[in-house]
């Protein structure tokens, strides 16, 4: 509605509309960060070697699928037996195989983009010990969106530009888009076929 309904238009004015109350202050738009996790969180979902898989998620570090996060949940919990004392101690059934009820739940998806799950595959990525290098791409990915969910449940307000918040948010903003602009450059696979490597262009644009 403000940006002519092109994407392309939004992101070139930087999400900034005019603001008819104070033309000197633009509105900025900003989605839902909470939702903007579920999308992250359902494109993983949907990548993978399966039949069934509609992505496969490739970071130059290396692929990124969900069956890393199942495999990484089974681990901590075989390791581990004891509730208290697994790495990732809330992750459930409903955060690995989530319904589509489920899927609406915005904690299911923070729980396995935060610093939690980080810490889980790092872990985890020590246990494979040579086989560990297989979750780079997946390991790089949690470092960014740990990031975001840590910075976005936080309720402090942010009231200056230099805020490292700020800072943080522009770092994990970089990685996405470094992934996309390398993807984008490769010129021996056709668009289809990268835009199944990279997350949702819905879910980049926002």
């Amino acid at each position: 509605m403000h940006f002519d309904g092109s994407d392309s238009a939004a992101v070139s004015a930087s999400f900034a509309a005019p603001n008819a109350c104070l033309p000197h202050r633009p509105l900025v738009m900003m989605m839902d960060p909470k939702h903007l996790f579920k999308k992250i969180r359902n494109n993983i979902i949907k990548s993978g070697f399966g039949k069934n898989s509609t992505r496969l998620l490739s970071h130059q570090a290396g692929f990124i699928t969900w069956d890393m996060w199942v495999k990484a949940y089974q681990w901590d919990q075989a390791a581990n037996p004891s509730e208290v004392s697994r790495i990732h101690h809330v992750l459930t059934d409903e955060h690995l195989w989530p319904n589509n009820g489920q899927k609406m739940r915005n904690r299911l998806a923070e729980d396995v983009l935060d610093k939690e799950m980080l810490h889980l595959f790092k872990a985890y990525e020590k246990a494979e010990g040579h086989n560990g290098g297989s979750l780079n791409g997946a390991i790089q990915l949690l470092e960014a969106t740990n990031i975001l969910v840590a910075n976005f449940n936080d309720c402090r307000p942010i009231t200056t530009i230099e805020d490292d918040c700020r800072k943080r948010n522009a770092k994990a903003l970089a990685w996405f888009t470094s992934w996309e602009d390398k993807v984008m450059a490769e010129e021996q696979i056709t668009a289809v076929i990268k835009w199944t490597k990279l997350i949702s262009q819905e879910t980049l644009l926002t």
